[in-house]
């Protein structure tokens, strides 16, 4: 049994200790440290043996800061001159509660392995001792990280998947990988005591196959490991009560994505075919009829990009002389990982973000200011290599690894009904078995190709081989324990051979899909012929969406201009009548107040002397003396004017909304319906 192998157990170990207590790090890491202690009978040690120590048996990579902050943990160590010393006595009643715990999984580990070799050779052959070494550190690299090996992982894979039904053994992987996500938040973060909101601003770059995960174009399982990523993104954001972690996208992505969907209209018109190995094409052209049926996707996706809050980035000029002293593009970098044209944006995007965060590189990823999200693994190797030291955080990252953080950071913890899919292995084994089927049609489809070119088979025999490579592909969700061999049987064939035993099998699904064979063979036939014919298409159809555009830009322009007029006639109406009202209102406070001081007049007239008296009086005191009454009861100085206006105003706002209510008017629909108007000019 391997070290890789034994050390498996370190990290179930790891896990059921992470629970014990209360996921504190230091006081598993503590246990650990103890685990050494006992078994070594360490009485007097600094702080690097132990490490070492613990790292060396474990299999770890636990930094000193952190041991040295866990042996306080432990109340039977004292500390002098950067010496530790171990008091016997106390030190003899504590368990070695580690060393049993990995002894009892190791021979589980140890069960797994042998038969995983077992597996290997019914179907290779016998394995050398090297060739075992090998296999079992891909096994541990496949459970413990998301690295994929070329050598063995389609086997790893298939053995995973064939035990699917058997509860103990993806419950014992289940266990070990959740102890790898538990250790793995203890090395990229800085400070493993602040598991807080994340504090510092970053924004996240997302390459375009993550943006058709989360649509679903690329299959359920893809889409629901982007859409889990993207809700931990919103509850740390929600944590932190702003907006800290942004998403964005470059330029290039979004010229790609418009190609993308210009290529599908072209596939809907028949001018154009779709590659066998590409998920995301074939999930957009399905269903569609025409070029209509490919534009209303379009919008879907513009909208699902806007409900995610994904935004493009602003255009910036990253080739300024101000950033060259932290570019990284070169002839020599494009030829060294071999980018074609179409995998510029791979070394583009990089280049970015190493502007943007100034060639400064923070151990940490939540303190790393601007980041790409891809799952394309050249991509990834480059954004590690790039920053050379690697222990700081790279220029890009997957899902996984972002997950990951995440979910260590808002302190999830395991036990819980529903965690991240991207943390089951039996997941992983699907993404890598149609990973490497994919890649495998891929490259039988181009050798059928240059078979074709070269005359060695007919159109009729092309498109037969077409139609058994679209049955072969299938999408991690189609994978499962009932087609394992079927998949390991196609991996192994090095040439695609049609036998005439393969046609009359076939012979069914052809009459259905004799339609699209003469489709292909057609378009295959008539291909160079067609270009001049396909560009002025191309151009023609480009003109009549613009016009048709145009057109309902119009359209919409006149309804909503129809919609103003029709509600700016019902409001003047309505102001009318309000205008109306307000004026008699006026008039008779008016002609009331007229009246009342005429009446006073003939009053004083021909009254007698005594009422001549008291009307002055009455006028000079009586008035001032209700005024001051009103204004100590309001608490400021009493206005008839003020009065007046008041009274008129409310009168007029009750009228108002009654009557705009009564001709069916809202203010707020004319600013909105005035405001679109305005945005479509």
């Amino acid at each position: 049994m391997t070290n890789e192998i034994k050390s498996l157990a370190s990290y179930v170990t790891y896990r059921q200790l992470y629970d014990d207590g209360k996921h504190d790090i230091y006081y598993v890491v503590s246990k650990f440290a103890e685990s050494i202690i006992i078994s070594q009978k360490l009485y007097l040690f600094g702080i690097t043996q132990i490490t070492e120590e613990i790292n060396s048996q474990f299999g770890f990579f636990i930094p000193e800061y952190v041991i040295q902050s866990s042996l306080k943990r432990l109340d039977y160590i004292s500390r002098n001159n950067n010496q530790y010393t171990v008091n016997v006595a106390m030190v003899m009643s504590e368990t070695d509660v580690v060393s049993s715990t990995i002894e009892n999984i190791s021979i589980k580990n140890e069960n797994i392995a042998n038969n995983l070799i077992k597996y290997v050779e019914e179907r290779k052959g016998t394995l050398s001792i090297e060739q075992r070494i090998k296999l079992q550190r891909e096994f541990c690299s496949f459970l413990l990280d998301d690295t994929v090996h070329n050598g063995f992982s389609e086997l790893i894979s298939a053995f995973i998947l064939e035990n699917e039904s058997d509860e103990m053994f993806q419950s014992h992987l289940a266990q070990i990988k959740e102890g790898a996500v538990l250790f793995a938040g203890l090395n990229y973060n800085s400070d493993i005591s602040d598991n807080s909101a994340w504090k510092d601003e970053i924004i996240i770059y997302v390459e375009n196959e993550i943006l058709f995960h989360l649509a679903g174009y690329n299959g359920i399982v893809f889409q629901r490991l982007a859409e889990e990523l993207f809700s931990l993104i919103s509850e740390m954001n929600l944590k932190n009560k702003k907006k800290v972690i942004k998403v964005h996208y470059f330029k290039e992505v979004s010229d790609e994505i418009d190609s993308f969907f210009a290529r599908a209209i072209d596939i809907v018109e028949g001018k154009s075919l779709v590659t066998v190995d590409n998920y995301a094409m074939a999930e957009i052209v399905k269903g569609c009829h025409s070029a209509a049926d490919v534009i209303d996707k379009k919008a879907y996706f513009n909208s699902l990009l806007q409900n995610k809050l994904i935004k493009k980035e602003d255009e910036t000029n990253y080739y300024a002389d101000k950033y060259h002293k932290y570019n990284l593009e070169s002839e020599e970098a494009i030829k060294k990982y071999q980018l074609t044209d179409d995998k510029l944006r791979y070394i583009k995007h990089l280049n970015y973000v190493n502007i943007l965060r100034k060639n400064n590189h923070s151990k940490d990823l939540k303190r790393s200011k601007y980041i790409v999200l891809t799952e394309t693994g050249k991509m990834l190797k480059m954004a590690t290599e790039f920053c050379g030291d690697f222990t700081c955080t790279p220029l890009a990252v997957n899902m996984y690894t972002l997950t990951n953080r995440l979910w260590f950071d808002l302190n999830k913890g395991f036990g819980a009904n529903e965690f991240p899919t991207s943390f089951s292995v039996l997941v992983k084994s699907k993404i890598v078995l149609s990973k490497i089927l994919t890649q495998n049609v891929a490259v039988k489809f181009e050798q059928e190709k240059d078979k074709y070119h070269r005359q060695e088979i007919n159109e009729d025999q092309l498109a037969d081989s077409i139609l058994l490579l679209r049955e072969e592909i299938k999408k991690p969700e189609d994978i499962g324990k009932g087609v394992v061999e079927d998949i390991l049987s196609f991996i192994s064939e090095e040439q695609l051979v049609i036998h005439q035993s393969e046609k009359e099998l076939l012979a069914n699904k052809l009459q259905d899909l004799e339609k699209e064979r003469s489709a292909l063979v057609d378009v295959i036939k008539h291909q160079e012929e067609k270009v001049n014919v396909i560009q002025k298409q191309a151009k023609e159809q480009s003109e009549y969406m613009r016009q048709q555009n145009d057109e309902l830009i119009a359209k919409r322009k006149d309804d909503l201009k129809n919609q103003l007029a029709d509600i700016e006639k019902r409001k003047e109406k309505a102001d009318m009548r309000i205008a109306n009202r307000l004026n008699r209102i006026r008039t008779f406070i008016i002609g009331l107040t007229i009246l009342y001081y005429v009446g006073i007049l003939i009053f004083f007239i021909k009254g007698n002397e005594n009422v001549k008296l008291v009307i002055p009086i009455l006028l000079a005191i009586v008035p001032p003396m209700i005024s001051s009454l009103i204004s100590i009861l309001d608490g400021e100085k009493f206005d008839f004017f003020k009065l007046y206006k008041k009274l008129v105003g409310k009168v007029e706002k009750e009228y108002t909304k009654k009557l705009y209510e009564e001709y069916l008017i809202r203010p707020e629909k004319i600013i909105e319906i005035k405001r679109r108007l305005a945005d479509m000019q």
